[in-house]
């Protein structure tokens, strides 16, 4: 009911005039309006006191949150069910018919096309290849062992330092140091403690800046510092500290565990796993690589955060064609609004065209751009005159992580409905792809849309690409429903809002 009015017209006296004086009666004569845009561009005018907050779904409580995330069989037939119970009560009381035909979801009817992908063939150590990350970590390690032993030091909250620490004074040692080493060793990479156990306690923030800052001294150069520490800290603003201080400010890369992580039985083999491939990527180590080759050589991931009002622009990683990273400084910039501006994109393909060249002694023939959110055409028209400087041809892929759509697969057997992982349903330039299965007790996955707002490649190319790259967030053997590109540039432009993000070395948002 938030009129488009013109310039200077009381938003009280047109409530007025339309029989809702009753709303605005209370209001004072000169209330300045609200006002924004509608998706067209035209201006809607708001009273500020008709605003509401709106609940989003962090604000629920966990119990209500663990009610509502049905299993995917469990979510359709409560949507059938529903559906089917409101229509009953709009009989009772409607002036017309409406009716609900439950098989009038089905993608096929509605024009969309089937593509089933298959998990891809990996690469790791000794020349092993497999489709599971731990699998092929364990029998073959990481594909890329580094000519030296890594070294890295400690940090130790003081409010789990006795549960960690044993021993005497001067002659402290980690259990979990043994561990990690005697499980890294086996993938190929000797890991070694350098240094002393540092600590820090965590009561004033401003006292833990300045001991952050008194510790960054004594860090050595280019040495990760896994950081052990308690979960409440962590939450109240340890974490904030940690990455504003000893990762913007001094270029540390910190690798943070809690000690509820430490201290599992079930899946620890697992959590020390990602913990060390956490340390392996900020170290620039490449645990896997694809076997086969991409359709694109190339890949860029784009992505503008707004927080706070700030927007960042981040790439964070160039992609090759087997997945691996080509190059990983950040090039970030802060943004009038939620378009990338003609210069950072500049920025970004001359850096990537300089480091592809520099590794492959070429010019790459093709980029695809992985643009997370929606897209803007001023970016296809500012990329159009940058690649063809270049000589380059480029694909403007939209990624959007959330498009208010679910995907489900009947199995007919079992009459049951499951989560399709590794399934897209195409319909001309938009694809929607389920890139993971997750566990019954988080929910019904989320499909990606994908868009090609211009280029060559076909969409089963590009959706394929797409799913492959997913499996290469190496920093965790986890699967991610997001490429690599996206997943990325999405951190780094929100780290580097939140000051947390080094600009002034080459560091992956990891290594932050």
């Amino acid at each position: 009911m938030d009129p488009i009015l013109p310039n200077g017209q009381s938003l009280k006296e047109y409530h007025i005039a339309n029989g809702r004086e009753s709303w605005v009666h209370s209001l004072p004569d000169h209330t300045p309006a609200v006002e924004c845009l509608n998706h067209k561009d035209k201006p809607l005018s708001f009273v500020p006191q008709f605003l509401k907050l709106v609940s989003s779904f962090d604000q629920v409580p966990a119990p209500a949150q663990k009610v509502s995330k049905l299993a995917p069989s469990k979510r359709v037939q409560t949507m059938f069910l529903t559906a089917e119970d409101h229509l009953q009560q709009w009989k009772q009381k409607a002036e017309f018919p409406l009716s609900f035909d439950r098989w009038g979801l089905d993608a096929k009817k509605k024009g969309y096309v089937p593509l089933t992908l298959t998990d891809p063939l990996l690469v790791f150590g000794k020349g092993r290849k497999d489709r599971n990350p731990y699998r092929g970590l364990s029998a073959g390690g990481i594909h890329e062992t580094p000519k030296s032993s890594l070294a890295c030091q400690y940090l130790l909250d003081d409010d789990i330092l006795r549960k960690v620490l044993a021993g005497e004074k001067g002659k402290r040692i980690l259990p979990i140091e043994k561990e990690l080493s005697k499980r890294s060793a086996q993938l190929g990479v000797p890991l070694i403690l350098k240094g002393p156990v540092h600590r820090i306690q965590f009561s004033d923030s401003q006292k833990t800046r300045v001991k952050l800052m008194e510790l960054s001294e004594q860090v050595a150069p280019g040495c990760p510092l896994i950081v052990v520490a308690d979960r409440k800290n962590l939450s109240k603003g340890l974490y904030g500290l940690l990455k504003q201080v000893l990762g913007k400010d001094y270029a540390v890369s910190t690798q943070v565990v809690t000690m509820d992580t430490l201290e599992l039985q079930k899946g620890r083999s697992t959590a020390l796993l990602n913990l060390l491939l956490g340390v392996y990527v900020k170290s620039g180590i490449q645990p896997w690589v694809l076997s086969e080759p991409l359709y694109s050589p190339c890949f860029i991931g784009l992505d503008v955060s707004r927080e706070d009002g700030k927007h960042g622009a981040g790439v964070v990683q160039t992609i090759g064609t087997d997945g691996r990273v080509l190059w990983s400084k950040p090039v970030t910039s802060v943004e009038a609004g939620e378009k990338i501006g003609p210069e950072t994109l500049e920025k970004i393909v001359a850096e990537t065209v300089f480091r592809f060249r520099k590794r492959y002694r070429r010019v790459p023939d093709h980029i695809i751009f992985h643009r997370d959110g929606k897209g803007h055409w001023e970016e296809i028209e500012a990329l159009n005159r940058i690649a063809e400087s270049h000589g380059i041809k480029f694909d403007y892929i939209s990624l959007v992580k959330k498009a208010g759509r679910r995907m489900a697969m009947r199995e007919e057997k079992q009459g049951t409905w499951k989560n399709p992982m590794g399934v897209a349903l195409l319909k001309r330039d938009t694809a929607y792809l389920c890139a993971t299965d997750p566990a019954d007790f988080l929910g019904m996955a989320q499909p990606v849309r994908i868009q090609q707002r211009t280029g060559t490649l076909k969409m089963e190319e590009i959706v394929e690409d797409i799913f492959k790259l997913s499996y290469m967030n190496v920093h965790a053997i986890n699967k991610s429903r997001l490429p690599v590109t996206v997943n990325y540039a999405d951190k780094s432009s929100t780290f580097f809002n939140r000051g947390m993000l080094p600009t002034h070395v080459e560091m992956p948002v990891q290594s932050v």
